[in-house]
């Protein structure tokens, strides 16, 4: 009776604690600092932190204070920040690289595909083939007037 009554309601509440800060720590992905990122950074690519700070022409302590009160960088900082580390600003603040985004459209990324095809040798003669093609429609432009009726 005291172990139903006593001790497995107590085990209960701490599996129920340790499930949620399971929950909040793995699964919600505990969001990291801009400043603890930008250690981990300089880490993995194995830079100093008075480097960045000659870099950004500030003091180490400035960039320990951001450490310790765990601020973040000013923003004109960021910038600076990201070249010398090597990442996108996107990373350095998220965590996370930004999509991709796109800028051409579905026939210029077919033509793109069929000219990649091609040979090397090919590639430079259709070059000079579209130049020649472009030429030759910007001098049949000239002789057609607004309402695009020939005119001498």
């Amino acid at each position: 009776f005291v172990f139903h009554v006593y001790i497995i309601p107590r085990n209960c509440e701490f599996v129920n604690s340790y499930a949620l800060i399971y929950e909040f720590i793995l699964l919600r992905r505990y969001e990291m600092e801009i400043i603890e990122r930008i250690y981990q950074l300089l880490d993995e690519k194995d830079k100093r932190a008075y480097e960045l700070c000659e870099k950004l022409s500030i003091r180490t302590s400035t960039m320990s204070t951001w450490k310790v009160r765990t601020n973040d960088p000013p923003a004109k900082y960021m910038k600076t920040i990201a070249d010398f580390l090597g990442v996108s600003l996107d990373y350095l603040l998220t965590g996370q690289e930004a999509p991709v985004r796109k800028n051409t459209t579905q026939e210029e990324d077919d033509l793109l595909d069929l000219f990649r095809s091609l040979p090397e040798p090919k590639k430079y003669e259709f070059i000079g083939e579209l130049k020649g093609f472009l030429k030759a429609y910007t001098e049949s432009q000239k002789y057609l007037d607004e309402e695009k009726r020939l005119s001498v």
